[in-house]
C-alpha cells in the first residue's frame, strides 16, 4: 500500500507540471515515454503545393514540442514550421524568452508558399519555457486551439499495414496521411540517456598541475576539511565524484575549513543543471565560524553565517541570466556586484562564452595582493583591484580571513576538481 501510494503521488506530480505546461503554452499535449510531455503543432492553416501537388498537413507540416522536467529545472526541444514572414518575429520572441534557435532550414524545395523549419532548444522551468513559446508562436498563425472533431479521415491509398510491418511501428491515419509516433526520436534519446547515466563511468577530473594541491579531488575523504554554513544542501555524488549544491530558503556556503589563503590561483570545474541556475565561488572571506569583525553590523549574519562571506569576501558569480536586472556585474565571470568600469573600486568585465547546462566549465581565479583576475574556459572575464580594506583580507594579514567556498542559491550546480596553488 505504501509503494502504491508513492507511485500515485509521483504520477500526480508529473501530471501537475505537464498540465501547467499545456496551460501556459495554450495547447495541451500527451505524456510520452521517458517522462516527456509532447505537444503536436500541425499547420493545417497552410495550403501548400509543390510542383502542383497538394501537400497534406500531416505529411510535411506536423511539427512538435517536447518538454522534460529535471529536478528544479527542465528543458524543451522542438521543431516549428513557419512561413518566411513569420521567421523574424518568432525568432525575436524566442530570444526574449531565453529560448535558442539551433537550426533554421527547409525540408521542402519549390513549395508555395515557401516554408522554413526552425529547431528550438530551451533550458529552465518548463512552465516558463512554455510561456515563452506561447508568446513566440503568437507571432505566427500556428493554430493552438484544439481542432473541432470531424468525420472519419479519408482512406489512404497505400498499404499501411505493409509499411508498419517494414518499419516495426504502427502508424495512424492522420487526415489521410499515415503518421507514426509523435516523436519517437525524443523518447528514444530520453531512454538512452537515462540508461547511460547508470552505465557510463564518470569522467575523471583534470590531472593535478605542478605546484597545485587538491582541496576536493572527488573522493569523500577530501571532504573532511569542508564545512557548511547556512541552509541548503551540498550533496556528495559518489557515482560522479562531485559536490552538488542544492538550494534552501536562503543562500548557503560550503567552505574549505582547513585554513585561509593569501595570494593564490584557484582552479575548479562547475556544471549547471539549468540555464537559470545561480551560484558562485567565494574567495578571501572571513571564517564563517567566527564572529563578524568589529564594525560589521549585518543583521542577516545572526540567522545565516553564509552572509559573512558576502560582506567580507568576494563572490565570483555563476549566473547566465544575470538576475535580477541583467546587469553584467551580476553575470557569470564577474566579481559579484562590483560596478563595471576602469575607475577605483570597479572591475573591467567582458562576457565569456555562453554556458550550456550539462557541460563542465573551468574557472580560474587568481588573487595577488589586491588584484583579482577571473578566467572562464580560458577566457578572461574580469580584472578587479580592491580598494576596500575591510574586504578580501589575505590570511597573512588576518588569520581569520582568506577562506574559500562555493555557494548554493538557486538550482542544482555541481562542482569538482577544486585545487589551489599558493
Amino acid at each position: 500500500m505504501v509503494a502504491s501510494a508513492a507511485v500515485g503521488a509521483r504520477g500526480s506530480a508529473a501530471d501537475d507540471w505537464q498540465a501547467q505546461v499545456g496551460e501556459a503554452l495554450g495547447k495541451t499535449g500527451a505524456a510520452a515515454l521517458g517522462g516527456i510531455y509532447h505537444v503536436g503543432l500541425p499547420r493545417p492553416d497552410l495550403q501548400l503545393t509543390l510542383d502542383d501537388v497538394e501537400l497534406k498537413p500531416g505529411f510535411a507540416l506536423c511539427r512538435w514540442l517536447a518538454f522534460e522536467k529535471t529536478g528544479e529545472g527542465g528543458m524543451v526541444m522542438g521543431d516549428l514550421v513557419l512561413t518566411m514572414d513569420e521567421v523574424a518575429p518568432v525568432t525575436t520572441k524566442l530570444a526574449a524568452g531565453g529560448i535558442d534557435v539551433t537550426a533554421l532550414h527547409n525540408h521542402l524545395l519549390r513549395n508555395q508558399p515557401f516554408t522554413m523549419y526552425m529547431l528550438v532548444l530551451g533550458h529552465g522551468d518548463p512552465v516558463k519555457l512554455a510561456r515563452g513559446l506561447h508568446a513566440a508562436l503568437g507571432e505566427s498563425e500556428t493554430p493552438l486551439a484544439s481542432p473541432a472533431s470531424s468525420a472519419a479521415p479519408p482512406p489512404i491509398d497505400l498499404d499501411a499495414a505493409a509499411i508498419g510491418e517494414t518499419l516495426c511501428a504502427k502508424g495512424t491515419n492522420n487526415g489521410g496521411t499515415p503518421m507514426g509516433s509523435p516523436n519517437p526520436m525524443w523518447s528514444g534519446v530520453a531512454l538512452a540517456r537515462r540508461l547511460a547515466e547508470h552505465l557510463v563511468a564518470p569522467l575523471d577530473p583534470p590531472a593535478l598541475e605542478a605546484g597545485f594541491q587538491w582541496l576536493f579531488d572527488g573522493t569523500q575523504a577530501s571532504l573532511a576539511n569542508w564545512q557548511q554554513a547556512g541552509p541548503g544542501n551540498f550533496d556528495y555524488d559518489a557515482n560522479e565524484k562531485v559536490i552538488v549544491a542544492r538550494p534552501g530558503g536562503d543562500i548557503g556556503l560550503f567552505f574549505f575549513a582547513g585554513r585561509g589563503f593569501s595570494d593564490f590561483t584557484l582552479r575548479l570545474q562547475f556544471r549547471l543543471d539549468s540555464r537559470d541556475d545561480n551560484s558562485g565561488v567565494f574567495v578571501r572571506s572571513r571564517d564563517p565560524r567566527q564572529l563578524p569583525p568589529a564594525g560589521l553590523n549585518d543583521p542577516r549574519i545572526a540567522g545565516n553565517p553564509a552572509w559573512l562571506a558576502v560582506d567580507t569576501g568576494f563572490e565570483i558569480q555563476i549566473d547566465e541570466m544575470a538576475q535580477p536586472d541583467q546587469a553584467d556585474m551580476h553575470r557569470t565571470g564577474a566579481v559579484y556586484a562590483i560596478p563595471i568600469g576602469a575607475g577605483p573600486g570597479q572591475q573591467i568585465y567582458a562576457r565569456g562564452p555562453a554556458l550550456q547546462p550539462g557541460e563542465w566549465n573551468d574557472y580560474e581565479i587568481q588573487v595577488a595582493g589586491d588584484t583579482y583576475d577571473v578566467r572562464l574556459n580560458g577566457f578572461q572575464t574580469a580584472h578587479f583591484s580592491n580598494n576596500d580594506p575591510a574586504r578580501g583580507r589575505p590570511a597573512n594579514l588576518d588569520p581569520l580571513s582568506g577562506y574559500i567556498g562555493v555557494q548554493t542559491h538557486t538550482g542544482a550546480v555541481s562542482f569538482r576538481a577544486i585545487r589551489i596553488k599558493g
